[in-house]
């Protein structure tokens, strides 16, 4: 049943648990649902903003968000050989589970990353040097007007970016093509990737994951990447979380918001944090590494809701 609320809070549909009011909400679980959501935008004359998972965004918290707001529910579910046909609104997490269940190899790495399909495939979410659209066949998209398959090519997919970040367009289903694995094997490396995580990015905490992208070593001066120690790097990059643990950040408070005691690049609400609050913090964080290290951080999280410029 199509239901259209009007003033709900976005606070309960984000991990980091804060976020303002919007103006129009609507759970889109069919393709009709999502289509009559946009029509209901036009009409209105506001934007959209699309939410899956709200796990990698920041809402702001002190007005009303003056858009339709559309929350994709699509469970679909379907496998074929080697091939899965998932809807965006299908946990991340849940998807990885059934692929190791049924032996089928690529995602396991992806063990414990919050959020839907759609939003992994939005910002291309990975880990340990895989990325979801590794394995990515193609994905199915709604451009407002029709719904349109993208090939993994036209996805534009780069490190923890796609073009969908640069469109309107709302993500409904992605197909994956993995490869034929053991069981076994896959699942002792998940359940090994889930007990890390749990120590990197503890559950018990409210928060978005990662807060900045990890930084490109050709950010850096040729000297200063010199004298960085192995553990600093993850993959071809610099970890964001090294670099704010070197200015000494760790367990830095903002009203509500703090830097984890135990890692860098997890901010965490845990006393009822204000957006304000966490947008303070990690300008420091973007203030101190650049004074140190030259090099910039750059928001992995969306942020959603705020006027101006805010780094």
């Amino acid at each position: 049943m199509f239901k259209v609320q009007k003033n709900i809070s976005l606070k309960p549909y984000t991990s980091f648990k804060i976020g303002g009011k919007a103006r129009f909400f609507i759970q889109a679980k069919t393709k009709q649902n999502l289509v009559t959501g946009c029509e209901l935008a036009l009409k209105e004359s506001l934007p959209i903003l699309i939410l899956g998972g709200g796990s990698n965004l920041l809402i702001n918290d002190k007005k009303t968000i003056n858009a339709a707001v559309i929350l994709i529910t699509n469970q679909d579910f379907e496998i074929s050989k080697n091939k899965i046909k998932v809807g965006a609104g299908f946990g991340l997490d849940s998807l990885v589970k059934k692929s190791v269940e049924n032996n089928l190899r690529g995602l396991e790495y992806l063990s414990g990353i919050p959020g839907t399909v759609g939003g992994a495939i939005y910002g291309n979410a990975g880990a340990y040097g895989k990325s979801i659209s590794d394995y990515l066949v193609e994905a199915e998209v709604f451009n407002g007007r029709d719904f349109k398959k993208f090939s993994k090519l036209n996805c534009q997919f780069s490190y923890r970016d796609s073009f969908f970040k640069r469109t309107k367009f709302a993500i409904w289903q992605g197909l994956f093509e993995l490869e034929p694995g053991n069981r076994k094997v896959l699942e002792n490396i998940r359940q090994a990737i889930l007990a890390y995580r749990q120590i990197r990015y503890p559950n018990k905490f409210k928060s978005a994951g990662s807060f900045f992208k990890n930084v490109s070593q050709g950010k850096f001066a040729k000297k200063a990447l010199k004298n960085l120690p192995k553990c600093a790097f993850s993959g071809q990059e610099v970890a964001a979380g090294f670099l704010i643990e070197q200015v000494g950040l760790l367990g830095k408070i903002f009203g509500g918001a703090k830097i984890a005691d135990h890692q860098g690049n997890y901010l965490i609400n845990f006393k009822d944090a204000k957006a304000e609050d966490v947008i303070k913090l990690a300008k420091l964080a973007r203030k101190k590494v650049f004074q140190k290290f030259g090099v910039e951080l750059e928001p992995e999280v969306q942020l959603i809701g705020f006027s101006n410029k805010v780094f």
